[in-house]
């Protein structure tokens, strides 16, 4: 499967928040389609009842993303793949 580096940091991002697991990211983005997915439609998917609203703002709050993201641009700065 190829990744875009976007999508690379949105399943780093999912796997950084704290409390889901394993187990928890794999049923997520099985439901959801995509660990980009998840992030992109968390207030949809809350709403909707697909995840709950505590697990929702685990995401939100984690800063899993923003942190995905510096990681990534360390990675790239030290040329780091």
């Amino acid at each position: 499967m190829d990744y875009s580096s976007e999508d690379l940091i949105y399943n780093i991002a999912i796997n950084m928040v704290p409390g889901l697991g394993g187990s928890g990211v794999r049923s997520l983005v099985s439901q959801c389609g995509s660990a980009r997915q998840i992030f992109e439609n968390l207030g949809d998917l809350a709403g909707s009842g697909i995840i709950k609203q505590r697990v929702a703002d685990s995401i939100k709050g984690s800063g899993a993303l923003r942190l995905a993201q510096e990681q990534a641009e360390i990675c790239q700065k030290h040329k780091i793949s």
